[in-house]
């Protein structure tokens, strides 16, 4: 039987990390056109939402594509990366579960930024971020320790 693999060709990476970097200087270049009034305010939630979907799919591309040399030890830190981003994400949950609880005790208090850290916690392009980040310096940690073996 021949295993298939649904991840993408390893070009998509490097399409990927040039939506991530651009995101940002499109954000930035878009605030200034609007404090310019460039383009005016009732469009800004449609170009928002561009660069959202843009930020997404860089992410969404270089997490989901092939390494250059995908291997078992890929394959294998890539599982680790799932189980520990799954862990991270569950705790972060948790804590600010338990901290708006903890919060709505005390009705006179304002937690808005609670809130906002719960909704950040939700968003599906938050464990994504943590799994890259995690996969990336699992990669770098035995790329490193590769290298002290050869030499």
């Amino acid at each position: 039987m021949k295993n298939r693999s649904y991840m993408l060709p390893y070009y998509y990476k490097k399409v990927g990390w040039i939506m991530l970097v651009c995101t940002p200087v499109f954000f930035v270049l878009g605030l200034l056109a609007f404090r310019w009034e460039l383009i005016a305010n009732m469009h800004s939630r449609y170009l928002t939402m561009i660069l959202y979907m843009m930020l997404f799919a860089g992410i969404f591309m270089v997490v989901l594509s092939e390494e250059k040399e995908e291997d078992e030890m890929i394959m294998s830190i890539r599982r680790n990366s799932v189980s520990l981003t799954a862990l991270v994400v569950f705790v972060l949950y948790i804590a600010a579960s338990l901290t708006i609880a903890f919060a709505e005790g005390f009705r006179s208090l304002q937690f808005s930024g609670i809130y906002r850290f719960h909704a950040i916690i939700s968003n599906i392009m938050t464990p994504l971020l943590i799994y890259l980040a995690i996969f990336r310096f699992m990669i770098w940690r035995l790329r490193r320790q590769c290298k002290e073996d050869n030499a």
